[in-house]
């Protein structure tokens, strides 16, 4: 069983952690260059109805980089929790920019 060091700052659903896992996210996704996080994200996803599954936007953090701390990390903060399964892409970057303008 993993322990995951988790500091929490505002409430019970802001994690520290998670910051520093979006800080990783947003360094990596800089580092590869184009296409930026939407493109990425839209590519990883159904761009038809423009959603992503959880197993989808996984595979997208284990592919660029990003570890299995982390990878939790983010999907709390967009939303995958328990029973979600799939999110729209739009919400997603929504989330992570209101999630970055608290910082």
């Amino acid at each position: 069983m993993a322990i995951v060091n988790a500091s929490k700052k505002k409430g019970d659903d802001y994690y520290l952690s998670d910051d520093e896992a979006l800080m990783r996210m947003m360094q990596r996704i800089e580092q590869l260059g184009e296409p930026g996080l939407l493109q990425r994200l839209r590519d990883a996803g159904d761009a038809g109805t423009d959603t992503i599954t959880k197993s989808q936007f996984i595979g997208f953090l284990t592919r660029i980089g990003l570890l299995p701390p982390d990878i939790l990390s983010i999907q709390r903060i967009v939303g995958f929790i328990e029973a979600i399964e799939k999110l729209k892409i739009p919400d997603i970057m929504s989330k992570i920019m209101q999630r970055a303008s608290l910082r």
